[in-house]
């Protein structure tokens, strides 16, 4: 009788052992409540942006109640943003504006989706991690070649380095002009003479470099240099010469000018405009012309 009783508890155990392994395995193979999990990645609570706040997307196979809460990387819950709410099959979409429950900022860091589902008696933490990132990208200004812009150099190659993957973005007299669309450590921008369809003026500029980081955070702009814009320039602006006389002026930049002066025109090159003189007396307007930009001298015609 012994021995019978001890073989039908044996019997009893594994018998209780192999439902139990069969319940795991069934709950191994059945699908997840949730599915299509979609998170924004990394985000700024303090940017005052787009960027300001994370969406969580998923869908659920079937209704149920839920309760959502986001929590930190030891697990803790940080905040609350549904409580047994009753949601329908299919898409669902929830906001966290990166604070916790007493209304403060959530510190630096990573965070995860965790849903209890009452219906399905399942809670899930979500396996996508969301960062908060409220520190400002720090910029270095490299370098700029060259700092003198004409018509004919009218490129400047910066470089630049930030603490963080970030946006590059280059600043005109404290006037944003141009960002970079990937985010290296170690960039380069290219700054061009015409900015927004219009040259920039002639004279100084001031040129800084600043960055937008991953979660819309903006670093402070570096120092600013100065560039220097040049156009065509004659270098006097009054002449006086005999009539018939040679006049000789010479003209800043490089490349070629057209001039014009008493109805003729023509083509000057290396730096001097070399031309006759009209032989009537009087006063005229001699013109240089380069891409667009022009200077006057006034040629006053003296006797011989």
């Amino acid at each position: 009788m012994a021995r019978f009783l001890t073989t039908l508890l044996v019997l009893f155990l594994l018998g209780g052992t192999a439902a139990a392994f069969a319940v795991t395995e069934g709950l191994k193979l059945a699908p997840s409540p949730i599915t299509g999990t979609s998170v924004v990645k990394t985000f700024s609570p303090r940017c005052e942006c787009g960027q300001d706040s994370t969406a969580v997307d998923f869908k659920l196979r079937k209704a149920d109640r839920l309760t959502i809460t986001m929590i930190d990387a030891n697990g803790r819950e940080v905040r609350r943003l549904v409580e047994r709410a009753r949601f329908a099959r299919g898409s669902q979409s929830f906001v966290w504006n990166g604070r916790t429950d007493d209304g403060a900022i959530a510190p630096d860091g990573e965070y995860r989706p965790r849903v209890h589902l009452a219906r399905a008696h399942q809670t899930i933490i979500l396996p996508n991690p969301i960062r908060v990132d409220t520190t400002p990208p720090r910029t270095t200004l490299v370098s700029i070649e060259p700092h003198e812009l004409t018509p004919v150099h009218h490129k400047a190659k910066i470089r630049y380095r930030v603490s963080e993957q970030a946006h590059g973005i280059v600043y005109v007299d404290g006037r944003r002009v141009v960002a970079s669309l990937f985010y290296p450590l170690d960039g380069k921008l290219d700054l061009y003479l015409r900015v927004h369809g219009a040259d920039l003026s002639r004279g100084r500029h001031t040129v800084s470099v600043g960055a937008v980081d991953l979660a819309g955070n903006v670093g402070r702009a570096t120092a600013p240099q100065d560039i220097f814009v040049r156009y065509v320039t004659l270098a006097r602006r009054a002449i006086t010469v005999r009539a018939g006389g040679v006049i000789a002026v010479r003209y800043s930049g490089a490349g070629s000018v057209r001039w014009r002066l008493d109805g003729r025109t023509g083509i000057s090159r290396h730096g001097i405009v070399r031309i006759r003189a009209p032989r009537a007396y009087g006063r005229y307007g001699l013109f240089v012309l380069q891409d667009g930009h022009a200077d006057r001298a006034i040629v006053t015609v003296v006797p011989a």
